[in-house]
């Protein structure tokens, strides 16, 4: 009855948007990343339906494969952040200068 499915791996938390926005960016490929499904099955309920389709009780479907690509192996993307890859010294001083830079306070 769900229209979209995203598939992910148990290394990104499906409660955190965006580790799951980052899961679908690094590894849905735009071709082979998507299983398209016609004519399934779905709730009159789904916002975009169009009219026959909710009359029908089906539509379109898709599921985005967001697993690791089999030739990746035991290696997965290194994600990269401010926290991550910055001394907490530097760190510090940007925060602290982060108006002076022209930024709005956070």
């Amino acid at each position: 009855m769900i229209p979209k499915i995203i598939v992910l791996n148990d290394d990104i938390d499906a409660t955190n948007t965006r580790e799951v926005v980052w899961g679908f960016a690094t590894r849905c490929h735009p071709m082979s990343g998507e299983i398209h499904l016609n004519k399934e099955a779905t709730s009159p309920l789904v916002a975009f339906l169009e009219s026959s389709e909710k009359m029908a009780g089906q539509t379109n479907k898709v599921v985005y494969n967001c697993l690791p690509p089999e030739d990746w192996g035991e290696r997965l993307p290194v994600r990269t952040s401010f926290a991550r890859n910055y001394p907490k010294e530097l760190q510090d001083k940007v925060i602290a200068n982060w108006t002076a830079y022209g930024f709005p306070k956070q």
